[in-house]
């Protein structure tokens, strides 16, 4: 079964509030019946910042191609350390995996050089409302 889930929200224009539909949010939790767990009875938005902070991190470290169900979801970590694709890549990667967890999701990055002169890549997970 299939279903596209959207949820209005106020949004404050120069004219006034106004609601509008936010289309795909992925961010809901089901709720399945006790006695059938095959019968779906409600669904409720997950709001809890802390909740979606540790899905997005859990979905940027998570390495592409180790799940064979879904090979091509993941971050390509070791492809980037043996230097077979270019960072800009890993931060393209990493910001698809952010958003596919939750539309209030910011990645923030940042470099940081050590005391050797070599450039390092950072990035921190902010959610946004």
């Amino acid at each position: 079964m299939d279903f596209k889930v959207s949820k209005k929200e106020t949004r404050y224009q120069p004219s006034g509030a106004v609601d509008v539909l936010v289309d795909d949010v992925f961010d809901i939790y089901p709720k399945f019946d006790s006695e059938d767990p095959n019968i779906l009875i409600d669904c409720e938005l997950v709001e809890e910042d802390e909740e979606i902070m540790q899905g997005a991190l859990l979905a940027t470290i998570r390495q592409r191609g180790v799940d064979p169900i879904e090979p091509f979801r993941g971050v390509r970590w070791a492809q980037v350390m043996v230097g077979e694709i270019p960072g800009e890549a890993l931060i393209t990667d990493i910001n698809i995996e952010a958003k596919r967890t939750s539309v209030y999701v910011s990645i923030l990055f940042d470099t940081y050089e050590n005391e050797d002169g070599e450039t390092f890549l950072s990035y921190s997970i902010k959610v946004v409302k």
